[in-house]
């Protein structure tokens, strides 16, 4: 009786090990959508981008410097 309990046990622990590979890395990062700054054609994570209606798009930009440089040429060459 205890040998048929250590096969259950072992045979568990197979189980469990063989699950735990064909999982995906838990390590992984998440993913996240990655957006270009018009600006200066910068890659950055959706979530940490500076973002701003510019006439009647949704822009994302890498820092508020970017943001105000493309708002500021992009009010300057509608006006002309």
């Amino acid at each position: 009786m205890a040998r048929l309990a250590i096969i259950a046990a072992l045979l568990a622990v197979i189980v469990l090990l063989f699950r735990s590979f064909l999982r995906s890395d838990p390590y992984a990062a998440p993913s996240t959508e990655m957006v270009q700054d018009p600006n200066c054609g910068t890659f950055v994570p959706k979530p940490e981008a500076v973002f701003r209606k510019v006439g009647d798009r949704d822009c994302y930009f890498c820092s508020q410097k970017c943001a105000d440089e493309y708002q500021s040429r992009n009010a300057h060459n509608s006006a002309s």
